[in-house]
């Protein structure tokens, strides 16, 4: 029998908080969110391995913001792990291009020298 509890803002961060029950509030969380996290992933350039890497980081990003007090409320549970997605998928683009014009730039820094050296 699969029973499925469902949780308001309030009961998941009172759980997050307390480490009561906290995997069925995790469960719940990817029960509601990873769709939507996939979803903003592959519309912005990534995969589905992306979504999941970048799901599982905001979700433990989020659980240790709650247990240390760091999430006021100002905004639904959603809004704000929306957001945390949101910046950590552009951190991470930013990463992926630094990094693929740091191998440009070796690239052509080894064709230069393969010049002089032939």
């Amino acid at each position: 029998m699969d029973i499925r509890s469902s949780y308001t803002d309030m009961t998941l961060l009172q759980t997050l908080r307390t480490d009561t029950n906290i995997d069925e509030a995790i469960r719940h969380l990817y029960r509601t969110q990873f769709k939507l996290t996939t979803a903003y992933i592959k519309q912005n350039n990534g995969s589905d391995e992306d979504a999941e890497g970048i799901f599982q980081e905001v979700v433990l990003t989020f659980i240790e913001l709650v247990k240390k007090d760091k999430f006021r409320g100002d905004s639904s549970v959603s809004t704000f792990l929306y957001a945390l997605t949101r910046n950590t998928w552009l951190n991470e683009l930013k990463t992926r291009g630094r990094t693929k014009l740091r191998n440009e730039k070796l690239e052509r820094g080894k064709e230069t020298t393969d010049m002089y050296v032939s």
